[in-house]
């Protein structure tokens, strides 16, 4: 992240970014990397899901927690 990556990358057809990727395949130390950036929006939606979604669709509840220290909105949906 020093060589001026683009954390917030965005696949145009998915929605999909870094952190969701992260979220996805349970890499908690990489997520809490990526949400330490202040400038990261844990608030998408991608693939129909939130973060939120995820973490509880895998029943990860420490990534659950970590999400929620971080601010995920819980009553976020794909109507949102």
């Amino acid at each position: 992240m020093k060589h001026s990556s683009n954390i917030q990358f965005q696949n145009i057809y998915t929605g999909v970014t870094p952190l969701n990727v992260a979220c996805q395949n349970g890499h908690k130390d990489i997520v809490q990397i990526l949400l330490n950036q202040n400038s990261y929006n844990i608030n998408i939606i991608s693939m129909n899901e939130s973060l939120l979604h995820i973490a509880c669709g895998m029943k990860d509840k420490q990534m659950v927690e970590l999400l929620l220290k971080h601010n995920a909105n819980i009553g976020l949906t794909p109507l949102s």
